[in-house]
């Protein structure tokens, strides 16, 4: 069943969060698309992509992994994070024009647009996964 709006009786619309379309989001830049849109000053939303940013590091520690994803990676603001312990870099997120944005930061990174179903990845392919905002 193909469950993208407007196909099926049981619709779901993958680009609007918080009565707000993701494609949308966009104009506030990578931090204010993935996390607060209404951070007039940047300062809340630079605090926030920090502490983020100094969890992962922490978490991470000195490991190397051979292949690491972000899952819901949205414009790519923590892959740069992967590639400094990562041997490769994969994104995945179900809004198109996010990913385009990624792919213009993050060349080298592996994006791939999902929405439904099994993930496009046979098991056990990643030794690291990270979410970070995503399942809330």
């Amino acid at each position: 069943m193909d469950n993208r709006a407007g196909n099926s009786p049981l619709t779901f619309d993958y680009d609007t969060y918080q009565g707000m379309s993701w494609s949308d989001r966009l104009q506030f830049g990578p931090l204010g698309y993935a996390l607060d849109p209404n951070d007039k000053t940047g300062r809340k939303n630079l605090y926030i992509d920090t502490v983020h940013r100094i969890g992962i590091r922490r978490a991470l520690g000195a490991r190397r992994y051979r292949r690491a994803l972000d899952f819901g990676c949205g414009c790519g603001r923590l892959l740069d994070e992967l590639h400094v312990c990562a041997e490769e870099v994969y994104g995945i997120d179900r809004t198109a024009p996010a990913l385009d944005v990624a792919q213009e930061s993050h060349v080298g990174a592996n994006l791939t647009l999902w929405r439904s179903g099994s993930m496009p990845y046979p098991d056990g392919f990643f030794d690291l996964i990270i979410s970070v905002y995503v399942l809330l």
